[in-house]
């Protein structure tokens, strides 16, 4: 075993830093992150600076600062008992970069009372003011889900999740949706134009019904249920290409007719 001796601590945590987060055994986001946090709580009075850490530790200062501000937030989502990380969904590794890289957008800012400047090179602990930390505990339960109440994460995969989670977070409407529905992709379809939904519904229905079309073989005739329910479908499509019609030609009838009258 190869030992190194060092003078004091802190000559350990630069070499225990940089081994863990760029040498040959690196921490995940979370270590990386509690370290950092912890080294700078404890030297901050020292005239230690983020900047100090990250070069000490070998890695970029501006994932430094995001690590912090998200460890910060973390820490006190677990102080104000909305969140714990022993109670995620099961079966879900706990995945801190979905926090540290939501933090980075307006939307979860906004959302949780954080002003821009809070991003900046001094984190302090209990960022989110105290009339938000409702937020935050839904925020955390979006992205993290929730053993407890047994509520799933919105949140699968950090791209396009993330972004989409945060865009949704600006709108009152698709977050209200959000907040009923527990469902990203319901609430995230409410930002999208109308005539994209309806484009996006109306292929989608096309493509179910022709790939019923070609399992049609398995029908049992003495099933009374499934032929009414394709009475209904063909009677809802003749409705839909009636109103699409009517609709169009109802734009021509306003196309054609002259901006002005002919002097007499």
């Amino acid at each position: 075993m190869t030992v190194y001796a060092v003078s004091d601590p802190d000559q350990a945590r630069d070499f225990i830093g940089f081994k863990h987060i760029n040498g040959p055994h690196k921490w995940d986001a979370h270590a990386k992150g509690r370290f950092a946090a912890d080294w700078y709580r404890e030297e901050k009075k020292n005239g230690v600076t983020l900047e100090d850490i990250s070069q000490r530790l070998g890695d970029r200062h501006d994932t430094v600062v995001r690590l912090v501000n998200g460890i910060y937030v973390l820490d006190q989502a677990k102080k104000e008992k909305v969140f714990s990380v022993d109670d995620r969904y099961p079966g879900r590794k706990f995945a801190f970069s979905h926090l540290y890289t939501a933090l980075t957008r307006p939307g979860y800012r906004e959302f949780l009372g954080l002003p821009d400047e809070w991003r900046g090179d001094d984190p302090k602990p209990n960022p989110v003011p105290k009339n938000r930390v409702e937020n935050l505990g839904k925020v955390m339960t979006w992205l993290y889900g929730s053993k407890s109440d047994d509520v799933e994460p919105v949140i699968t995969s950090q791209n396009p999740h993330i972004k989409q989670l945060g865009a949704v977070l600006q709108d009152a409407r698709a977050r209200a949706i959000l907040i009923n529905r527990n469902s990203l992709s319901e609430a995230h379809a409410q930002l999208e134009p109308k005539g994209a939904r309806f484009e996006q519904a109306l292929v989608s229905a096309k493509q179910e019904a022709e790939n019923a079309l070609s399992q049609v073989i398995g029908f049992d005739s003495s099933d009374a249920t499934l032929l009414e329910t394709a009475a209904e479908l063909k009677q809802t499509s003749a409705v839909l290409h009636t109103t699409m019609t009517g609709m169009v030609d109802s734009k021509k009838k306003r196309g054609s007719r002259p901006c002005c009258r002919s002097p007499i």
